[in-house]
């Protein structure tokens, strides 16, 4: 691979200022032979600087969350990243998937297998980093991390497959399954955070509500379903669908008090019973209505790429599972959304 010009023009420049007076002869020398013969022979890794200037002049800004730290995920996370080789990983693989996101054909495919690799090393280094958050001094990194996989969870099945032909229930409950495999090596880092490392990476500005004020009568009237299913049925879970409604609710809560949505939203994911991700792998109709509840928060991300349509896709889909007979029990969602099926 040749070298490109800029790159000589930027050596020329380096050997340019050693010759003034402004070194001792010896350091001088030294340096000179730094660039020459140290710079000179390492190839840059032109793919990986493509993704980074991609990460800072576009993908940062496509991150959910305040303005105030835009600057921090365009800067600061970068320079934190060049000491901790994971995050660099998980930065690259979510710049070369918005690069594929983009693209077609063969272009695509490279992007993709590039963002696939970079995801795999990010995730063994999260593994290995989140068994030793308890030594370090900072959680920044590992937090970092863990929001870039989350919206890489979300991002991947839509930019494989752009087509409604894919099931995006089956595609959800593997991001679920996933996101909570991930969310398991930050536990630590995210009990021991601090507010101001919290706010590094999120903000704390105050931001209009993000959710229908209607949602607590949907919470009340889903808690009331479930009370009306136990007692027509003793086989129905209502246990199981309590947690499940009550921590929904709290997401709801949060998010209409203006709260961020990668901590938020996705926590309802994190506290997911595993008896109820299996009732939802089973189809079990009051677990496809509280989905289809949750879908709404996914619904207003879609203005990022790595959401899309994911929510209307869930939508539909629960809708045709559900049948006529349970139709009622979504309207809440298909008015807060407008997704009319």
């Amino acid at each position: 691979m040749s070298r490109p010009p800029a790159l000589y023009k930027f050596l020329a420049t380096e050997r340019s200022l050693l010759t003034e007076d402004s070194y001792p002869k010896d350091q001088r020398k030294d340096m000179m032979d730094a660039v020459d013969h140290g710079f000179l022979r390492a190839e840059p890794n032109m793919q990986e600087l493509e993704l980074m200037m991609q990460w800072c002049t576009t993908t940062y800004r496509t991150l959910p969350v305040h303005s105030e730290t835009k600057k921090t995920w365009q800067v600061v996370i970068p320079q934190t990243a060049m000491h901790h080789p994971s995050l660099m990983h998980g930065i690259l693989a979510l710049s070369a998937l918005h690069l594929a996101s983009n693209s077609k054909g063969t272009t695509k495919k490279r992007y993709l297998e590039t963002a696939v690799s970079h995801q795999s090393r990010a995730l063994t280094g999260l593994t290995k980093t989140g068994n030793k958050s308890n030594d370090s001094t900072s959680n920044v990194p590992l937090l970092s991390l863990s929001a870039l996989m989350t919206i890489f969870s979300f991002g991947l099945p839509i930019t494989v497959d752009s087509s409604n032909e894919r099931s995006s229930l089956d595609e959800i409950l593997r991001v679920f399954k996933s996101f909570k495999a991930s969310s398991s090596d930050t536990d630590t880092a995210t009990a021991q955070a601090n507010d101001r490392e919290m706010q590094a990476i999120i903000g704390s500005g105050n931001t209009p509500p993000q959710m229908p004020d209607t949602h607590r009568l949907a919470i009340m009237s889903l808690s009331r379903l479930n009370a009306r299913l136990a007692r027509q049925d003793p086989r129905h879970e209502k246990d199981v669908f309590d947690v499940v409604i009550e921590n929904l609710g709290n997401s709801f809560n949060d998010l209409a008090r203006g709260g961020e949505f990668l901590r938020s939203a996705f926590q309802w994911v994190v506290q997911m019973p595993p008896r109820f991700e299996k009732l939802l792998e089973e189809r079990q109709k009051f677990a496809l209505v509280i989905l289809a509840h949750f879908t709404v928060i996914i619904h207003y991300l879609r203005k990022y790429w790595w959401m899309s349509e994911w929510g209307s896709q869930l939508i539909h889909e629960i809708s045709q599972l559900l049948g006529p007979e349970w139709l009622p029990s979504i309207n809440w969602v298909i008015d807060s959304t407008s997704c009319y099926v």
